[in-house]
């Protein structure tokens, strides 16, 4: 014969199948609810489980044969049967009730009609701070919510406090339904129109709209940005850690990033789009990391002067998207300021310096792409980019350094120095010389002439 399932097995099994994070033991639980609770039978928790509504009934004395929509005067106190009483204070190891249990695997008539047996059952939290809400959000039964809040409604019960309550993370239910994405759980939960709701931060300074950006929730985010325009808000109902906001981690996010995007654009778009973690990054910068370039042509299209906000390095989207290697971000920044070659990080460094020296992508796949694009724009009649490039390379840094000079010293094992002596020895020649008789002494100059003076004669 098998050995026999734990109850608490079966529960964190069915009802918490995710990985639980330990919290207070269970001989400190048992101590917290020695005067209140007993540990709930294996009877109770299966019946929880599965709905058996003819066993809760038994167990629990629940009102039969009556639909828990329909109002009637609550029974305050327990029934005479004292075991009935014990089962509805039971709790299992990590300190769920049996509304809990009802709530989280959906079963919402049951749900309501212990809740109408028994109100203060709503306001317990087990080991773990949940409330029987949080449960039924993390799982998205929207139905057992709205239930409870309709029937709380008819017996003039307040359930804003409720609603509010913070687990061991410091989040709400709404936090719950956001990240695992449940838009009609979200939309049960706003209907009290209890705006602090959506303004609640959980330990890491993460909003309910922040957590349903960063797991790419569209809808969810649609929802709350549709409840909060128009709204006197502060940051809070937007927040992200390190001072980053939903539109930060939004610009992070390809694919259904740009439709996060948009819709965040109509909250506090000037707020947001301007907006700086601890690193003074903005959401631009975020894009040009990830080298997505519908979403960072849809900021600049929001603001063009975000392309000329620099970090707390110095450092401009143009210079980020360099190394990170990311041409598309850098040709779309050029092409709304062609003048933002001349944006300079803390050392005096262009782009081109970032490029040469990252080691993010090889530095020649980097320059030679771009080399291409202005090389076609060169054909095509339009100098623009072209001469914007050659004045780059030509550049120094606030040590004197050109980015030849910064390939050369990286050890320019991709060939950086010779791929950009070779490509623009027509158009750079006499800028190139004048480089590297001003920078004679330097150690890399001789290694920089040798590879100039390898090409008999200029590219037609």
């Amino acid at each position: 014969m098998g050995s026999v399932a734990d109850p608490q097995q079966i529960e964190d099994s069915i009802l918490f199948p995710e990985i639980i994070e330990p919290s207070r033991g269970r001989e400190e639980a048992q101590m917290d609810n020695s005067s209140q609770c007993t540990l709930m039978s294996k009877e109770l928790l299966e019946a929880a489980l599965n709905g058996q509504e003819k066993t809760l009934t038994e167990l629990l004395g629940l009102v039969v044969g009556e639909s828990p929509d329909s109002a009637h005067v609550t029974i305050e106190a327990p029934d005479n049967d004292l075991n009935q009483a014990k089962n509805l204070k039971s709790t299992t190891c990590i300190g769920n009730t049996v509304l809990h249990i009802l709530a989280g695997n959906g079963h919402a008539e049951l749900a309501v009609k212990t809740y109408m047996k028994d109100r203060s059952l709503l306001e317990v939290c087990n080991n773990r701070d949940e409330t029987a809400v949080h449960c039924a959000a993390r799982f998205g039964h929207d139905t057992v919510i709205s239930k409870l809040i309709v029937k709380a409604r008819e017996l003039k019960y307040d359930l804003k406090d409720t609603l509010g309550k913070k687990n061991m993370h410091k989040e709400t239910a709404l936090h719950e339904a956001a990240r695992y994405g449940h838009t009609a759980t979200v939309k049960a939960l706003l209907i009290e129109e209890d705006l602090a709701l959506a303004g609640m931060v959980n330990k890491s300074n993460e909003s309910p709209l922040y957590l349903a950006t960063v797991k790419g929730h569209v809808d969810v985010v649609r929802l709350l940005v549709q409840h909060l325009c128009d709204k006197e808000i502060t940051s809070e109902y937007y927040s992200g850690p390190k001072r980053s906001t939903a539109l930060h981690t939004a610009a992070l996010r390809r694919g259904k990033g740009l439709d996060m995007v948009n819709e965040l654009l109509k909250l506090k778009p000037a707020t947001l789009a301007k907006g700086r973690d601890i690193f003074g990054s903005t959401p631009l910068h975020y894009a040009a990391s990830t080298g997505d370039v519908r979403i960072a042509r849809r900021l600049l299209e929001h603001d063009a002067s975000l392309a000329t906000c620099d970090d707390l390095l110095g450092l401009f989207p143009l210079h980020v998207a360099a190394y990170m290697g990311n041409n598309g971000i850098i040709l779309e920044l050029l092409k709304y300021n062609l003048d933002s070659w001349e944006l300079l990080d803390h050392r005096g460094r262009n782009f081109l310096h970032v490029a040469a020296e990252s080691e993010r992508r090889p530095r020649t796949m980097i320059i030679r792409h771009l080399i291409i694009i202005a090389g076609k724009q060169k054909e095509d009649e339009q100098p623009k980019l072209w001469e914007v490039l050659s004045k780059v390379i030509s550049a120094t840094d606030s040590e004197g350094n050109t980015p030849l000079h910064i390939a050369a010293r990286a050890g320019d094992s991709n060939g950086v120095a010779s791929l950009l002596l070779e490509e623009w020895i027509d158009i750079s020649l006499i800028s190139l010389g004048v480089c590297l008789v001003t920078h004679a002494n330097s150690e890399f100059a001789p290694k920089m002439f040798a590879t100039s003076c390898s090409h008999s004669s200029p590219k037609k």
